[in-house]
């Protein structure tokens, strides 16, 4: 269905759901921005490299015209997320593994955004995609001790961040910091 009578230069957000008799579906969500059609060209040759199974890192060759930043754009199923930035690069954090995602980029001159241009890339698989504590990491080939994001109950439930001491002991302990209280008597 063809979208009529909207503003240029303007951030939308479109929710859908489908109805049969007495039941629904389930909600899906995107935004998007309109082009100006002016304020010039826009950035070029939009890339994805070093592309891990939660991140890759997007660089684009800016245009010729001045710009104040640039508005990112990024989709997976249905969820949509978007960032600014003022650089050239950015790197994406804490993607879903083996997931396919659409990239939109355009650039802010003065709040009159250009033509975007996309690209997709699919991220890595992992053997635990949403791993429940640091063995699970370990065998995902995390080697380096350091925080990490796990998902206690699996993928439904929210990450937590813990430390994961790669090197002891071969490996995949989870620790947890616990805070200590001081009493007065």
């Amino acid at each position: 269905m063809p979208l009529e009578q909207l503003e240029p230069s303007t951030g939308y957000s479109m929710t859908l759901t489908s109805h049969q008799g007495d039941r629904n579906s389930v909600w899906a969500t995107t935004a998007f921005t309109t082009t100006g059609g002016r304020g010039g060209d826009g950035p070029k040759d939009l890339t994805a490299s070093q592309v891990t199974p939660r991140s890759p890192v997007l660089t684009w060759k800016p245009p010729s015209s001045k710009v104040s930043g640039y508005k990112l754009q990024y989709a997976i199923e249905g969820q949509a997320f978007q960032a600014q930035t003022d650089l050239r690069k950015h790197k994406l954090l804490r993607l879903r593994p083996g997931s396919k995602y659409l990239v939109r980029l355009q650039s802010d001159m003065g709040g009159v955004y250009t033509e975007a241009i996309t690209i997709e890339f699919t991220t890595g698989d992992l053997r635990f995609p949403f791993p429940s504590d640091c063995s699970q990491e370990l065998l995902n080939g995390v080697q380096e001790s350091g925080l990490v994001e796990i998902f206690p109950l699996g993928q439904a439930s929210v990450p937590v961040s813990v430390y994961c001491d790669m090197e002891t002991d071969r490996g995949g302990w989870t620790v947890r910091a616990v805070a200590k209280e001081k009493l007065r008597s």
